[in-house]
């Protein structure tokens, strides 16, 4: 009797896969949904990129899951900020994650963020952002001469001569090109 059992056993483990197989695909993302822009706190759980888990919790409760394809990197540096991110539907990675086309940073601390790469020289330390320079000044800009040609989010109080006075800011990584826009897409 003991026999039979195991054999039942292999048979039922021997059909599985082919049952399996036989499992319709789940449903491919639909690429033809209109674009939608969340905003809200962005929260980055997890130590890398394999075992990472982005959300955003909106003002309303909602939280929703993103797939942050491209831009994995800079939003993992976002984690705690206020941003807003335009989707374009649901992605492929299951979860029902939104998949992310481009994002921005929103005010901190009632602070316009300004996104751009890092150019220092004798005495100047400015960011380019969109072909505008912008010339920073303080103690937290004195921090970022080692940052030369790196993307950065800055954000501060306007000073003399529409210079930012830096209250704060996020060095995204070395920029190997300059980029075509002031925000990243």
């Amino acid at each position: 009797m003991r026999c039979s059992c195991a054999r039942s056993r292999l048979a039922a483990l021997a059909v599985l896969p082919v049952l399996l197989s036989c499992a319709s695909a789940p449903p491919a993302p639909d690429s033809s949904a209109e674009p939608f822009l969340l905003e809200g706190m962005l929260s980055v759980e997890g130590p890398d990129p394999f075992g990472r888990t982005m959300t955003l919790a909106e003002e309303t409760g909602m939280v929703w899951n993103l797939d942050p394809g491209r831009f994995e990197h800079e939003l993992s540096l976002l984690g705690g900020h206020q941003v807003r991110v335009f989707c374009s539907g649901l992605s492929d990675i299951g979860e029902g994650a939104l998949t992310v086309d481009r994002y921005e940073l929103l005010p901190v601390d009632g602070r316009e963020p300004v996104y751009g790469v890092l150019q220092t020289g004798p005495g100047s330390i400015i960011v380019d952002s969109d072909g505008t320079s912008v010339h920073l000044d303080g103690p937290l800009a004195e921090a970022l001469v080692g940052f030369d040609e790196h993307a950065v989010w800055v954000w501060g109080e306007r000073g003399h001569r529409g210079r930012l006075v830096v209250e704060g800011y996020v060095v995204m990584g070395r920029v190997l090109s300059a980029p075509a826009t002031s925000e990243p897409k």
